[in-house]
């Protein structure tokens, strides 16, 4: 499993130039997000992604992330081990995850 370089961007966590803050997973309320919309079936990455970017927080200006920063984040909680992933999570499209049965 390859984990890609953090993206920057201009976002709510922070100015261009720099990256994605480290937090504690528990406290993420992008995290939080991410693993309320996963189960323990398998789901596309790119899916996963997408349900989460057109979520109704991002339209109330809660969370201001890209589609780079959502991937980003997916990747750290397989690295943590909160999710479970088949594939390579840096091809969205291939690659599926889930949580633990």
């Amino acid at each position: 499993m390859t984990l890609i370089e953090r993206p920057t961007t201009r976002s709510a966590y922070g100015a261009a130039g720099e990256s994605f803050p480290e937090t504690d997973m528990d406290t993420n309320p992008l995290d939080d997000l991410i693993l309320s919309m996963v189960t323990s079936h398998w789901q596309k990455v790119a899916m996963l992604i997408s349900k989460v970017i057109l979520d109704t927080r991002f339209e109330s200006g809660d969370l201001d992330v890209d589609f780079e920063i959502v991937a980003s984040r997916i990747e750290e909680l397989i690295a943590s081990g909160r999710l479970i992933v088949q594939g390579d999570a840096a091809q969205w499209r291939y690659c599926e995850v889930r949580r633990e049965s």
